[in-house]
């Protein structure tokens, strides 16, 4: 899966929603370009929902991670 520049994530807008969250950007931005692509079809769509959400889940592992061993080390 390809993602955009770290950069280009400055126009991504996540909305929540009553089944999750929507992602949309600004029209003709490398993220809007990114989210067209996926969108394609179910199967592309289906595969960047799986990707995104476990990118999200290991990010925050990550961070949990970290947090816990800062305060494991301040006491």
């Amino acid at each position: 899966m390809w993602w955009p520049h770290p950069d280009a994530f400055d126009d991504l807008t996540v909305t929540e929603t009553e089944t999750g969250f929507e992602l949309s950007a600004t029209d003709g931005s490398e993220c809007a370009i990114w989210l067209e692509y996926f969108n394609r079809t179910e199967e592309l769509h289906e595969e960047f929902e799986t990707c995104f959400v476990e990118t999200l889940r290991e990010a925050a592992d990550r961070t949990l991670t970290a947090n816990s061993t800062q305060e494991e080390t301040n006491g």
